[in-house]
């Protein structure tokens, strides 16, 4: 499962 790779992108992705 990549749900916490995708969880770990957006928290990144929110803050950039």
């Amino acid at each position: 499962m990549k749900i916490i790779s995708k969880f770990k992108n957006y928290m990144s992705n929110i803050a950039t």
